[in-house]
């Protein structure tokens, strides 16, 4: 999940300059895995279970 951070600066352009054109709204994320329940990482993210797919 600290990959999705690689997002930020569509979803922050005031903090990289030039990219204000691009600006996006980033939504929650998901982590497909082999966990047995739906569970929450933070408070945007979720572990996925691949069998609720």
């Amino acid at each position: 999940m600290r990959h999705f951070r690689a997002l930020n600066p569509v979803a922050e352009p005031e903090r990289f300059d030039g990219l204000g054109q691009y600006r996006v709204e980033i939504g929650n994320g998901a982590v497909i895995c082999m966990a047995s329940d739906l569970l929450p990482a933070d408070k945007k993210n979720w572990f996925v279970p691949a069998w609720l797919l």
